[in-house]
């Protein structure tokens, strides 16, 4: 019986892939997970909460609360509790494994499963202007470093979506908008607004500028804080976002490359708990403890781009400097 194990014994991944993730969720939110549902935490007046299967993790969707936005039942538990990963996993394991009479369990799905519809992005591109340098100038980001990254000002875009999967429809923003490519996937990104569209994946990994050499790299959460930092000089790649599982590929690749690996994400609640989840992962996945979470000191703008856009690129890389040693 899985409950007979030793917690420390037990890997983040095995505890989900050993328990009804389905069951655990009707545990914790004490709701009726069937369909649509109201969150339990927080005053939540119509149902609009769902849950739907990524892979092997069972994942709740709160459009209304980005804090319940693609995250796992120990996501959930560790932000309802302010818990860190490790003690959330204490916390499932204890009051949910041990208080359950449970044999293997079973794994049948009624949750709906991501579909098959795959979401297209072609966007039209423009001739940069006067108020795309003003906009990337504040972080010290030039067009030369914009076009490294083969990112391209954009007038529209035409996508799909998941009701009429064959029918492309343009979309045309009001304002200043980009379109950031991972291979032949886009993030179409509005900063008034911060709107975004994307086809991109969770396993997708951002960054085209040359490494300087193999002592250590940065991986952060979003295109604009990777480019602050690839400019400045340092090595660095993005994930799509601070909630995302890290790719088993790119941790293979970066573990032979570099000695040292960072985690930089904001310094708010949500980013210090991922970084402490990525690096539980990283080190889960590859045995390794090379890898180290990194967020600016609380009292300072919460990612790079703030940071750099306040204090400019002296104080910038002071600060960062202070971080990585």
């Amino acid at each position: 019986m899985y409950h007979t194990k030793v917690l420390s014994t037990i890997n983040f991944k095995e505890l989900l892939q050993n328990i009804n993730q389905e069951d655990a969720f009707t545990w914790f939110l004490n709701e009726d997970i069937s369909g649509y549902f109201r969150n339990p935490y927080r005053d939540d007046s119509k149902p609009g909460c769902y849950l739907e299967w990524s892979g092997d993790l069972l994942l709740m969707w709160d459009w209304g609360d980005s804090n319940f936005k693609g995250k796992s039942i120990l996501q959930v538990i560790s932000y309802v509790h302010n818990l860190n990963y490790r003690d959330a996993a204490k916390y499932l394991y204890n009051n949910f494994v041990l208080n359950r009479t449970m044999n293997k369990p079973s794994h049948t799905r009624t949750i709906r499963e991501k579909g098959t519809f795959k979401k297209f992005i072609f966007p039209t591109s423009r001739a940069w202007r006067l108020e795309d340098k003003e906009y990337w100038s504040q972080y010290y980001i030039s067009k030369a470093d914009l076009e490294l990254d083969k990112i391209i000002p954009i007038s529209w875009y035409y996508t799909n979506s998941s009701k009429n999967p064959e029918e492309f429809f343009p979309i045309r923003p009001k304002h200043p908008t980009y379109g950031i490519p991972i291979q032949d996937r886009w993030k179409i990104y509005t900063p008034i607004g911060k709107v975004f569209d994307t086809n991109q994946q969770w396993y997708d990994i951002g960054g085209l500028q040359p490494f300087n050499d193999d002592s250590y790299i940065i991986i952060t959460k979003s295109f604009k804080d990777y480019r602050v930092l690839a400019t400045q000089g340092y090595n660095a790649r993005y994930i799509l976002c601070e909630t995302v599982r890290i790719n088993p590929k790119f941790l293979k690749y970066i573990t032979k490359e570099f000695k040292r690996v960072y985690y930089l994400m904001d310094n708010d609640i949500e980013g210090i708990k991922a970084c402490e989840r990525l690096v539980m992962e990283s080190e889960e996945i590859t045995g390794l403890k090379i890898f180290k979470g990194i967020y600016y000191p609380v009292h300072l703008p919460k990612d790079s781009a703030d940071v750099i856009k306040q204090f400019g690129e002296s104080s910038f890389n002071h600060i960062l400097e202070e971080l990585l040693i």
